[in-house]
């Protein structure tokens, strides 16, 4: 016997089957940045000493000529390929310095920190510098020649710094990279109305690296 059972659309209203429900409900989905490129101080400052007027780069003491090896130092860890570092500095306007130079029309700004130069009688307030900075060889060195090395270009600009100049692809690869920075100068490099020869006394510039992607 055939059993047929129909339910008609009543019948399906009273037994309670309606519609589905809206609903909403959220989720929240975290980004996590690592740190992808660091740059940070393993020497943080080089004493350059003058006694002499021959204007060399660090030279400790200046008579001794140039010393690559007394640097302060910077190293670079990255992920990624960096482009460059570029290095800024408080500068003064070349015509406001005696001993001035044709090949600078920009000077950086080392200011007298201490010694003579910072008492009552003192009346030298500041040096004009060239900065630099360079990738360091194996030995932790300041490398000089080739492109590798960078001064400042006498403009009212900070350095820019791309690794080796005359290099086919320029910057920094993914990994490590060490740098120094230092100055060169000369004792009669002051301020016009200063004494022409800079007092005795500690002359000081902040370098502040910056890296570029």
């Amino acid at each position: 016997m055939k059993t047929k059972y129909t339910v008609s659309a009543i019948a399906l209203a009273t037994m309670g089957v309606a519609a589905p429900a809206m609903a909403q409900e959220t989720v929240d989905i975290d980004v996590q940045v690592m740190q992808v490129a660091l740059l940070e101080v393993t020497q943080s400052s080089a004493t350059m000493t003058i006694d002499d007027n021959s204007g060399p780069f660090m030279g400790n003491p200046s008579s001794g000529g140039n010393d690559f090896s007394n640097v302060a130092k910077m190293k670079l860890s990255s992920n990624y390929d960096v482009s460059s570092i570029e290095v800024d500095f408080p500068r003064r306007a070349n015509s406001q310095f005696n001993g001035g130079s044709s090949l600078s029309t920009f000077f950086g700004e080392a200011t007298c920190q201490s010694g003579f130069c910072s008492t009552p009688s003192g009346s030298t307030t500041a040096l004009g510098v060239f900065p630099a900075i360079s990738t360091l060889d194996a030995s932790g060195n300041f490398m000089n020649g080739g492109g590798v090395q960078q001064f400042h270009d006498g403009t009212n600009t900070s350095i820019v710094y791309d690794g080796d100049s005359g290099a086919p692809s320029p910057g920094f690869a993914a990994g490590v990279t060490e740098f120094g920075l230092g100055v060169g100068t000369k004792w009669d490099r002051t301020f016009v109305g200063e004494p022409t020869f800079a007092e005795p006394g500690t002359y000081s510039i902040t370098l502040t690296a910056t890296i570029m992607p």
